[in-house]
């Protein structure tokens, strides 16, 4: 039986925004020839994309436990975790959604639509203020309190894991001051870029808009470095 090779994480997990519809209400169900896909096919594994644009890793963590019945021993989980700058807020309708739509990490700064919302809502301005200079507390109580005892279980059941943070060189912060993230070894393998994946990227002019956020025919070179790196770690050949 093939096994499967499970991919999360927000639009750095795809290469193309135009197969994105709607699927058991999330986006972007699919992703041909990307680099996740290509890595899967290197392993002769089934990929299970199932990355959305957008997200922050609060809601990449819950789509992973949405998933959680579907993981089986041996299966293999990528995960692109997204910006620790991008949180999530409730709406005024109860839908939980990402701060994503109000701020753009790669300008950075507020967006127009975000800055009209943010005047408009008052508790908004709060939120991400919070999210902005309170991040360290946000990250820590996400990745030690739920993430770690949680992956702490799929490691027990024989679920192998990569961590493939888009930044993780950046610094929390919590006021004045700033901590470095350290990736718990609980959360299984962690695949490293000394100056972080998205500096990585434009270093080497990988990052571009041609492929969603990656420059065009380049998935094949990325997928061989990530896979290379994931080679390093423990118990993937």
């Amino acid at each position: 039986m093939i096994k499967n090779f499970w991919h999360f994480g927000d639009s750095y997990s795809m290469n193309d925004f135009s197969l994105e519809n709607k699927h058991n209400g999330f986006r972007a169900p699919i992703q041909n020839d990307n680099f996740g896909d290509i890595i899967a096919k290197k392993l002769n594994r089934n990929y299970k994309f199932r990355g959305v644009t957008g997200f922050c890793n609060e809601e990449i963590f819950s789509r992973m436990l949405w998933n959680t019945n579907n993981f089986k021993k041996d299966d293999i989980i990528l995960i692109n975790w997204s910006y620790f700058t991008r949180g999530s807020y409730v709406d005024e309708k109860g839908i939980i959604r990402s701060t994503n739509n109000w701020f753009d990490e790669n300008m950075p700064g507020i967006t127009e639509n975000g800055l009209e919302e943010l005047q408009r809502y008052e508790n908004y301005n709060f939120i991400m203020d919070y999210i902005l200079k309170y991040n360290y507390d946000i990250n820590i109580k996400l990745f030690q309190g739920n993430v770690v005892p949680y992956f702490h279980s799929l490691h027990k059941k024989g679920v192998i894991i990569y961590n493939l943070f888009i930044n993780e060189i950046e610094k929390l912060t919590f006021g004045n001051k700033k901590y470095k993230f350290k990736p718990y070894k609980e959360l299984g393998n962690n695949i490293k870029f000394e100056e972080g994946y998205i500096n990585w990227l434009r270093e080497f002019e990988y990052h571009g808009d041609d492929e969603g956020h990656y420059t065009s025919e380049k998935q094949q070179i990325i997928a061989e470095e990530i896979y290379e790196r994931m080679k390093i770690n423990q118990n993937l050949i």
